[in-house]
């Protein structure tokens, strides 16, 4: 099952506005115990630059992929937070002009990245466990 949510974000370094992200319900396993999907998030311009990101697990090491023809090839970016486990993928509603993509992580804080999801910064250290 694919959900999708749709909230506020309030003060994330200035940013105010509505923010949806999608992501599985349950993690989808290609090869048990590994190799595992655990969240995707699609670009609020999707139907224009076919932008997914993608927190995958293989072989226990968290990975952030990026695809930009709908899923069919996948690149490996932000390797800066590899050690720390998405929780949450959040595209800014600007993506499109500004390519902001931020990444909330399991025990280090909200990642920020201002050129599509290439390269990560932390904007948030010391929130801790977020999920």
């Amino acid at each position: 099952m694919i959900r999708t949510n749709i909230f506020p974000t309030l003060g994330l370094a200035g940013f105010v506005g509505l923010v949806a992200t999608t992501w599985l319900a349950a993690p989808a396993e290609a090869h048990i115990p590994h190799d595992v999907v655990e969240l995707v998030a699609l670009s609020p311009a999707y139907s224009d630059d076919h932008t997914l990101l993608a927190a995958v697990r293989l072989d226990a090491h968290p990975l952030l992929a990026r695809s930009t023809d709908r899923g069919r090839t996948w690149q490996v970016f932000g390797s800066s937070l590899l050690e720390f486990r998405p929780s949450a993928i959040l595209f800014s509603p600007d993506y499109a002009r500004a390519a902001t993509v931020y990444v909330a992580t399991r025990g280090g804080g909200v990642w920020r990245s201002a050129d599509g999801g290439m390269h990560f910064a932390p904007i948030a250290a010391g929130l801790g466990n977020l999920m």
